[in-house]
């Protein structure tokens, strides 16, 4: 089936990257062959990302990895050893050992902590979308178990 901007010689941008996920690969190669261009919209996490992507590899460096925080925020309450999350409060035990990380290796943090919010989903449907429209964007490879998703501090090395 044709899609029709593409079809009539316009540019697409997509507003949407749930459907940019799925079908943007294909979209995106139906332009080249007319030689034009599908793009995600600007603004939101994963434009940003190729955007960042897209600048390091002008300026001709090594690009890794690449990655974006989750659509969710994850409150934790030392007093009460509740974490919360879409306000959603379980019980954390253990979470305030980890609080301080840096005298321990990373990978111990991160896998303590998800362990400590066992209860609370840490990826979401956008975060996997998001995830797959820049890797489609920049052919970087997901690198899975399970798209990591560490629990880190503002000020914490991501």
């Amino acid at each position: 089936m044709p899609c029709w901007p593409i079809a009539a010689g316009h540019h697409v941008v997509m507003v949407t990257k749930e459907t940019d996920s799925v079908v943007g690969p294909e979209l995106s190669r139906r332009a080249a062959a007319r030689g034009l261009v599908v793009t995600p919209a600007d603004g939101d996490q994963p434009s940003l990302l190729i955007g960042l992507v897209t600048w390091a590899d002008v300026l001709g460096l090594t690009i890794l990895c690449a990655g974006k925080s989750s659509e969710y925020d994850f409150l934790f309450d030392p007093a009460t050893g509740a974490l919360t999350s879409n306000g959603r409060p379980v019980a954390a035990p253990g979470l305030g050992d980890w609080l301080d990380p840096w005298e321990r290796q990373w990978a111990e943090v991160v896998a303590a902590r998800s362990a400590a919010a066992a209860d609370l989903p840490q990826r979401a449907v956008p975060d996997l979308c998001e995830l797959a429209l820049v890797a489609n964007t920049t052919a970087l490879s997901p690198n899975r178990p399970d798209l990591h998703a560490p629990i880190l501090c503002i000020p914490e090395p991501g």
